[in-house]
């Protein structure tokens, strides 16, 4: 019979386990590394697989995974026997309430149901991560749980988020009247650090060399807000590792593709303890429908690439077809047209300052009595406030920015178009960037995504995995090809 113990390990702050059957459980828990595999070439020439484990070769693993592991555990289909230590049980005992039969304290605003259902979860488990898709009201959820945590249990708390959400959350707290009970403040390039009760930290100022962290060490709460972009190795990452307080939530509407990607956000965090996905939401009304058309691209004179992926190359072929499509003027063209024909107020996404703006030409010349706006990292944060109070009291707004900074955390009601310029694949960005358009306005009816598609190799792939995407959504979709004249 196989046997598992379970422990904690005080010198490494990570659970531990010991078992005759390790290397078996690390492999379940194992995946291969294709991006990591590029740079493993062998002199007979091939390319070697290269596995990332959510274990070390010691037994070591976050203590957040412990559920997964014991998962994993079960479905060996081997006789067990696990044994797991009061030390290590002691990390699990963190939460203020016994049963979900409790009301929590509200605030200014009504909470949704939902809302209400993941406060109480949170304070059962007392740490994991919370899933609402986007536009669902994930602040007013982080604010009642704020409120509820200092009724149970008086401290302090420190939420992390991107730069571009800090002014939003901040200014939503006062609307929801958190601050009637507690002292607020912002802490980032512009806000020096305060010793107040919850302070909302950007991730870039943690990441500064020039901030004593030490101050970390005060905060009994820590909230990390779209904690999808927690990626191992990176700095943010191994901050909230080593911020010592046990009570530890994630907020995000959705997770990334990659395991291991996930190991290490449920590692810091704890497991999804509640998840209402866009879908739900949507058919309750409490945001707005979606659907697609896809707008497939055939060029009169396709080129001929020359790049192959290589060891020095990798990524050749695909770095070309970029090029192509983002000079292309007939591809430029099509967008500033329809732009031209929207009757509302649209964001078209891009992922290159050069494409960007070839995109702003293309509009001011096929779509003059538009307003054209455009976000990029040089646009400060008062501006980039401007353009979103702009949107939200016009009707003939088309802003052109880069995916990397609107994708996420920017509260615009009045987006009724999207238009995916860029190319590419990733969950999290697509996802993340139709949320902008899915808060309910009083003139939206329905959010229309335009997905620009080129009918060349890379860009056949990715549409293939974002059609899959729209599919797994439920969000309607038609393709409708664009033919190149010669």
């Amino acid at each position: 019979m196989a046997r598992f113990v379970f422990d904690w390990d005080d010198k490494y702050k990570s659970g531990i386990v010991q078992s005759d059957q390790l290397d078996i459980l690390r492999e379940a828990l194992s995946v291969e590394d294709k991006n990591a595999s590029l740079g493993r070439y062998r002199q007979s020439r091939k390319w070697v697989s290269i596995r990332r484990y959510a274990i070390t070769s010691n037994g070591r693993f976050s203590i957040g995974l412990f559920p997964d592991i014991y998962k994993h555990i079960k479905d060996l289909n081997i006789p067990y026997t696990c044994i797991i230590t009061d030390k290590f049980k002691q990390k699990f005992k963190h939460g203020w309430i016994e049963t979900e039969d409790y009301t929590p304290l509200e605030l200014d605003m009504p909470p949704r149901y939902y809302q209400t259902e993941c406060v109480v979860k949170c304070l059962k488990y007392g740490y994991g991560i919370s899933m609402i898709g986007t536009a669902g009201g994930k602040t007013l959820t982080m604010a009642m749980l704020v409120h509820n945590i200092n009724h149970l249990q008086k401290g302090k708390t420190l939420i992390i988020t991107t730069p571009s959400l800090m002014n939003q959350i901040c200014d939503d707290f006062i609307d929801y009247g958190l601050t009637k009970y507690y002292s607020i403040s912002k802490w980032d390039s512009d806000n020096s650090y305060s010793d107040a009760d919850v302070v909302i930290a950007s991730n870039v100022i943690l990441m500064s060399k020039k901030q004593d962290l030490s101050v970390l060490d005060k905060y009994n709460v820590l909230i990390n807000d779209e904690c999808h972009k927690l990626r191992g190795g990176n700095e943010i990452n191994k901050i909230i590792k080593k911020i010592k307080t046990p009570y530890k939530f994630g907020f995000t509407g959705s997770l990334p593709d990659s395991k291991i990607d996930i190991w290490n956000i449920v590692g810091k965090l704890g497991p999804v303890i509640y998840e209402r996905k866009s879908e739900v939401l949507q058919k309750e009304g409490y945001i707005a429908p979606a659907q697609a058309v896809i707008l497939k691209i055939d060029y009169a004179n396709p080129p001929i690439f020359t790049s192959r992926a290589s060891i020095d190359n990798p990524t050749g072929l695909y770095n070309e077809e970029c090029d192509f499509i983002y000079k292309n003027e007939f591809r430029n063209m099509t967008i500033g047209k329809l732009g031209s024909n929207l009757d509302k107020n649209a964001l078209i996404l891009v992922d290159r300052l050069e494409h960007q703006q070839h995109i702003i030409d293309a509009l001011e010349k096929y779509a003059p009595d538009k307003n054209i706006q455009y976000v990029r990292g040089e646009v400060e944060m008062k501006d980039r406030e401007k353009i979103r109070e702009l949107m939200e009291e016009n009707d003939n707004v088309i802003c052109v920015a880069m995916s990397s900074i609107f994708a996420t955390g920017i509260n615009i009601k009045n987006i009724h178009y999207i238009i995916f310029a860029l190319t590419g694949k990733a969950k999290i960005r697509i996802l993340q960037s139709i949320g902008r358009g899915l808060r309910l306005h009083k003139d939206k009816e329905i959010l229309t995504i335009f997905d620009l598609a080129d009918n060349l190799h890379y860009g056949l792939k990715h549409l293939e995995q974002r059609l899959e995407l729209y599919q797994e959504e439920n969000i309607n979709y038609a393709i409708k090809d664009i033919k190149e004249k010669k």
